[in-house]
């Protein structure tokens, strides 16, 4: 059984790492368009 909770923790921490490096990447390109919409002739 403590196994299995580990295993569940694990999981977890990973899924939080994963989502929150999509959301640095989705941060960093909607950044990059921003600077597209503001700057359009750069």
């Amino acid at each position: 059984m403590l196994l299995g909770l580990g295993a569940a923790w694990l999981i977890m921490f990973i899924y939080v790492v994963l989502i929150t490096l999509r959301e640095r990447k989705l941060r960093k390109e909607l950044d990059r368009v921003r600077r597209m919409v503001e700057h359009p002739n750069k």
